[in-house]
């Protein structure tokens, strides 16, 4: 979790300055688009996805010890590592863990969290959003029994984010700041909620509160409203309906030391290789944050997902 105050420059959808439409599609208050979240019609015109590519990358930064995790996993089979150059049918589960309280609670936290979360998924058979809530429940529920059988774990947690692409699109769930994006038609919309103290600020800022200046330089920004920590957890957001995805879709998943790149920024290195690999757009996304070069750069993890249509 990162220390750094950054300003966030944008919010909800972002358009890159060559987009097209004069508007930007329509966007919930999450950032979602409105106009594509939407339980399956049954239309047999729709195009069904045949598989995902997916990729992921992480870097340390400037922290000295690595507390991001995160999986792949195929719905047929267990967990796996992260890879670059994976391909698959079927179901994909990603998850995504930024761990906290030191160097070897937050990397406990963040893989302790993310394995429970994707095996209690694979386990069940039940509609998705019960499959995700249990998921999420099981995997705050391993942090309590890791910390009962470690009192020097005490205090650890993690933020988490769990996506589910099935054969028309995603679900998700999430705690705590690490964001889930959606890239589509060259706007960037953020689709999950922001559990951080920086909406906060913000709001306070909006109502006159609050000069600009001082709400970006707030030292509340990065505090969390929520976490996983072993006990009951303050907030969760839910995809309540599927987001149908679309040819030219990419997702991604990250944690919150990609926020020294504005929303902006973000999507126009997408649409400068909208059409690449997600391996390439992951490895342009670090290679961005490491040349921001900010001296206390927070772990930084990105995962992409590329729906293929058949």
């Amino acid at each position: 979790m990162t220390d750094a105050l950054h300003a966030q420059e944008d919010t909800g959808a972002v358009t890159t300055e060559a987009s097209g439409p004069a508007a930007a599609p329509a966007a919930t208050a999450a950032g979602a688009p409105s106009a594509v979240v939407t339980e399956p019609s049954g239309d047999k015109s729709l195009p069904r996805i045949d598989r995902y590519a997916h990729a992921s990358e992480a870097i340390v930064g400037a922290r000295g010890h690595q507390e991001d995790y995160s999986l792949f996993v195929f719905a047929e089979g267990g967990p796996q590592d992260t890879a670059t150059g994976e391909r698959g049918a079927g179901e994909l589960l990603a998850v995504l863990a930024d761990g906290m309280g030191g160097h070897v609670a937050g990397e406990t936290a963040s893989r302790t969290g993310c394995a429970h979360f994707a095996e209690s998924y694979i386990a069940l058979r039940a509609e998705p959003r019960e499959r995700l809530t249990s998921a999420l429940d099981a995997a705050n529920a391993s942090l309590a029994s890791a910390i009962n059988a470690d009192g020097a774990l005490d205090g650890m947690g993690c933020t988490i984010v769990g996506a589910a692409f099935g054969e028309r699109g995603l679900r998700w769930i999430s705690v705590g700041d690490s964001p889930l994006y959606l890239y589509r038609e060259r706007a960037l919309y953020r689709l999950n909620e922001d559990h951080s103290m920086a909406p906060v600020v913000d709001d306070m800022a909006d109502r006159g509160l609050l000069g600009r200046e001082a709400a970006v330089r707030d030292p509340r920004r990065h505090m969390l409203r929520s976490a996983l920590t072993g006990v009951e957890i303050d907030l969760v957001d839910i995809g309540e309906k599927l987001l149908v995805l679309e040819p030219g879709d990419l997702v991604l998943l990250a944690s919150d030391g990609l926020d020294v790149l504005s929303h902006r920024r973000i999507a126009e290195i997408i649409a400068t290789h909208a059409d690449g690999d997600p391996a390439e757009i992951v490895a342009l996304l670090i290679d961005a944050v490491e040349a921001h070069g900010a001296p206390d750069q927070d772990n930084t993890t990105v995962m992409a997902v590329q729906p293929k249509f058949a």
